[in-house]
């Protein structure tokens, strides 16, 4: 390749995919040590001011039906889950094929949790608290 020509489109797409699967996975990493070690300053840090929270409980345990949105809420709602599983650890994980937190008590994995992001932090947060579908996390 010579001086001033541009990569091919192939590669210039590879490494945009590589660089934003590492923002990813820095972004999971952070939320999942401010999770572990309930630190909820650093959560706030780590999310996006228009971040949005979806929480897919299948109608089995309380959670908000509609998605919950900015930091504060999504803080509260978190603060709230992990007040209701002080013993749940947090776990770095590959939840459909990206990066994502699996939340377990030693014994069951009582959510999973995976992130999108935008900017660097973290702008959409979908957590799954449903039992049927922790089911097969839990066999």
């Amino acid at each position: 390749m010579t001086l001033g020509r541009r990569a091919p489109w192939p590669l210039r797409a590879r490494a945009a995919a590589q660089a934003e699967a590492r923002r990813q996975r820095i972004a999971v990493r952070a939320l999942a040590y401010a999770c572990d070690e309930r630190d909820f300053s650093r959560i706030v840090r780590v999310l996006h001011p228009d971040a949005v929270l979806v929480i897919d409980s299948g109608g089995r345990v309380p959670a908000p039906l509609d998605p919950v949105g900015g930091r504060a809420r999504i803080v509260d709602m978190l603060v709230r889950f992990l007040d209701t599983h002080p013993e749940a650890v947090a776990v770095e994980c590959p939840v459909n094929g990206e990066p994502g937190i699996a939340l377990h008590t030693g014994q069951d994995i009582v959510g999973v949790l995976t992130v999108g992001v935008r900017a660097e932090r973290i702008s959409r947060l979908w957590l799954v608290v449903n039992p049927d579908k922790l089911r097969a996390w839990n066999a």
